[in-house]
């Protein structure tokens, strides 16, 4: 005779199951998100806030300092690392709640809690900074573009301190927003709002339009993160766009560097930053060695216009340098539109960089920023005249819309 199983006792069993995979995954210290998916093949990973370039050029002039040549190393673990987490899933409902951790200079992710959500401040200022930017970034994006998190959908927002003994640079790798420490020779600090900002943008250019990471598609993803990294200090600030300095991580450097030569007179008290939007090339000028008058200087080599689109398969085909001439372009609408950069102009950049999609080229995001324009303010045709005179500045004609990706393909080579 078969016997029968009794529906109270299978009914237990299953709350139980429930139960325990609800401890599992909503207990505190799991770092885990049921509302997101990192996709294999995405742009989670990039290839950190300093480009490698600029690494390996300082390590070239620096040869008996290794801590150079080990924060690439240390990027591309971190790489390795972000590439074995995509598929995981991570929790639910907390809208957006910040999670710094301190690696205490260890190379594992994500190391000890150091800052929670609604936690008071600690006497770490490196901790409390993270989170205090952390929360203007997230501010930002509920207040002007109506945002919870960065995959819309409240995903927490994580972040490490203190990573490695020699990692000089912040990342972004899909999950883990990952702070290194300055030297105090040449870098300050990685621990900067717009840094932050430009690094959490890349999680949300990766789940509003997956914007490849290579060529001039690459270029525009890391031009999308430094619009609204610097978009995040003036809304903080409540500067107007010509206020601004559009400067990109002005407290990288310590005093030692010294910024480029701007043609504006006006900008030349600036300090040295990693980028500059209005005035690519720019940015900062390193001396090697200060005490040597025919000392070797290493200066930021961002193109201004599209012209002088720099062709390399370094740098993921060039994308930290390219990106100054979208940058450019951006600053100077901006500033002409005559108000606030986190209205107009950035309601217009957030809908074209959807729009444009995954591979767009120059050319074809500006046609998209464009279309985006009228759709956003329709009438206003000097909004529009603005717009493409700015494009037009920077080489870009936006009024065709081409019929493909025109930036040479890196053939085998994997999209981070």
């Amino acid at each position: 005779m078969k016997r029968q199983q009794n529906p109270i006792t299978l009914l237990g069993v299953l709350l139980l199951i429930v139960a325990a995979l609800g401890f599992y995954f909503l207990i505190p210290d799991k770092d885990m998100d049921l509302t997101t998916c990192v996709q294999p093949g995405s742009t989670a990973s990039e290839i950190g806030f300093l480009p490698p370039y600029l690494l390996k050029e300082i390590a070239h002039c620096y040869p008996g300092k290794s801590k150079y040549l080990q924060t690439l190393t240390l990027t591309e673990k971190l790489k390795s690392s972000a590439q074995s987490r995509q598929g995981m899933f991570y929790q639910l409902f907390h809208r957006s709640a910040r999670r710094v951790y301190d690696a205490k200079h260890l190379e594992d992710l994500p190391g000890l809690k150091a800052r929670f959500e609604g936690e008071p401040p600690v006497r770490d200022m490196i901790v409390n900074n993270c989170y205090d930017y952390g929360g203007l970034v997230r501010d930002y994006y509920r207040a002007v573009h109506n945002r919870e998190g960065l995959d819309g959908k409240g995903s927490r927002l994580k972040f490490v301190v203190h990573y490695g003994k020699d990692f000089e640079n912040a990342y972004w790798d899909g999950e883990f927003m990952v702070f290194g420490d300055g030297d105090q020779e040449i870098f300050s600090t990685f621990v900067d709002l717009v840094v932050t900002g430009h690094e959490l943008t890349h999680g949300v250019t990766e789940n509003e339009a997956r914007t490849a990471y290579w060529g001039m598609p690459g270029a525009l993803n890391e031009h999308y993160s430094d619009v609204f990294g610097v978009l995040i200090k003036q809304w903080s600030l409540k500067q107007t766009a010509k206020q601004a300095d559009w400067l990109i991580g002005d407290s990288l450097f310590t005093k030692k560097v010294a910024a480029g030569v701007k043609t504006d007179p006006e900008r030349r008290k600036l300090p040295a930053a990693l980028r500059d939007m209005l005035e690519p090339g720019t940015a900062y000028d390193i001396t090697v060695n200060p005490k040597d008058p025919q000392s070797e200087h290493l200066k930021d080599e961002q193109p201004a216009r599209l012209r002088d689109y720099k062709q390399t398969l370094s740098d993921n085909g060039g994308v930290h340098y390219n990106s100054g001439i979208a940058n450019r372009a951006f600053a100077l609408f901006a500033i002409s539109d005559g108000g606030y950069a986190y209205e107009k102009p950035a309601q217009i950049w957030y809908r074209a960089r959807r729009l444009a999609g995954r591979t767009p080229s120059f050319v074809q995001f500006a046609y998209w920023t464009v279309k985006a324009c009228r759709q956003l303010y329709p009438g206003d045709e000097e909004l529009v005249a603005k717009l493409k005179k700015a494009w037009s500045t920077v080489d870009v004609v936006p009024d065709q819309k081409e019929p493909d990706n025109r930036t040479p393909r890196i053939k085998d080579r994997p999209v981070h």
